[in-house]
């Protein structure tokens, strides 16, 4: 299911209803994306910046996030293993 925060109207509810703090806490493994930048203006740190201030994510919510993207990505092993990294290394 693609669900994006501040997505093209016809796609999402009302930013303050997305599902995603909701899917998170059913253990659904979700990513957050930025959809076709110059098509949309969308910015992949601005979704992350809704998902915190919107959508009240942790630190520790955004992280998994971002490691699911990671890990379900057809990234290079080391390409994933060097983000990970640089996550925790982000959450402290």
């Amino acid at each position: 299911m693609t669900r994006l925060p501040r997505g093209p109207r016809r796609l999402s509810r009302l930013l303050a209803e997305h599902p995603l703090p909701q899917l998170l806490d059913a253990g659904v493994r979700c990513s957050v994306n930025a959809d076709d930048p110059l098509l949309f203006g969308s910015d992949l740190v601005a979704e992350y910046e809704v998902c915190r201030t919107v959508l009240g994510l942790s630190d520790e919510a955004l992280a998994d996030v971002a490691r699911t993207s990671f890990v379900s990505s057809a990234a290079p092993g080391p390409v994933i293993v060097r983000a990970l990294s640089d996550i925790d290394v982000w959450l402290g």
